[in-house]
């Protein structure tokens, strides 16, 4: 992608297979998928710890005692609990990187480039640039720097219920029982927003990707409500590489800007078959989606690894 786009026409791409690419015209949608079961677990480690080191020096610095004493403790609980559900969706600003064909589309591949406004206009799901930063650059003026804004938002809600729990905890008719309910689904609440904070962070030894996540807009509160018997009908499963995997279904825009679910351009991976590749997905969104979207090879030399 050229720098010379502006911000109106800028694509973000998502690496898929062929036959998701089929999914995704005939469904007119994406599959958001559950956080636990990317292949990237570790770096959200990394982010949340970042985010929690940050969290605790401020909370350290603070002169209210039982306020300091209330926010530590929620820190800490934070620190050995399992992050509750949040769901994302991948892209890059590079359309044609080897190494996320490895990554994400080593065979039958395909790079779908979507309109960034028609990435905005998805129901439910906020558009984030992720940023990158290494272990040793976290201490760094530019470290913190970019660490300031997404630590204020978690740091805000995380001194909010401490708030919460204070005013509970003065009610006179409150039992131990409903303190310690109260407790846990302010925590909750907390969790929510520290993983949405750390899903906006990647480690810097992957900035080759230039990643954007599409994350998911609902009420964290809901979505674990939603595990146990669904009332909205919110989560679906798929069959995924590390087994029956949790899903939220991201339902793109009919048109924008003239283009069929905001897809703009589509490039075939390395292929022993690219030529013809290129010229069914053409036939295919002419033919499903009335489309004229650009198609064309990545021109890689294919090779089986």
């Amino acid at each position: 992608m050229h720098s010379t786009e502006s911000a109106r026409q800028k694509l973000l791409y998502h690496y898929t297979t062929a036959e998701s690419l089929l999914g995704i015209v005939q469904s007119r949608s994406l599959w958001a998928t559950d956080i636990r079961f990317l292949n990237d677990t570790a770096e959200f480690s990394f982010a949340r710890d970042v985010l929690l080191r940050e969290l605790l020096s401020r909370a350290n610095r603070l002169r209210n005692e039982r306020v300091r004493l209330l926010i530590r403790k929620e820190l800490a609980t934070l620190q050995v609990m399992a992050p509750p559900p949040a769901y994302v969706i991948s892209l890059s600003e590079r359309g044609n990187a080897l190494s996320q064909w490895r990554a994400y589309a080593p065979r039958d591949g395909v790079s779908i480039g979507f309109h960034i406004g028609a990435l905005r206009a998805i129901k439910d799901f906020a558009l984030y640039r992720c940023r990158y930063l290494k272990k040793e650059e976290v201490k760094t003026e530019r470290g913190k720097h970019a660490l300031r804004a997404i630590v204020d938002e978690v740091y805000g809600n995380i001194q909010w219920t401490a708030r919460l729990i204070q005013q509970e905890a003065r009610k006179k008719t409150l039992t131990d029982n409903s303190l310690l309910q109260a407790q846990r689904d302010h925590t909750a609440l907390v969790a929510s927003a520290l993983v949405w904070a750390a899903l906006k962070i990647k480690h810097g030894g992957f900035s080759e990707e230039v990643e954007w996540r599409l994350i998911d807009n609902v009420p964290g509160l809901n979505v674990v409500h939603a595990l146990g018997d669904d009332p909205k009908g919110l989560l679906r499963f798929r069959r995924g590489a590390f087994g029956v995997t949790p899903y939220l279904v991201a339902t793109l825009p009919q048109s924008w800007r003239k283009a069929p679910l905001g897809i703009a351009k589509v490039i075939v991976g390395p292929s022993a078959s690219a030529v013809s590749t290129v010229a069914s997905i053409r036939d295919l969104f002419r033919i499903k989606l009335r489309s004229s979207a650009t198609v064309e090879s990545c021109e890689i030399p294919f090779r089986a690894w």
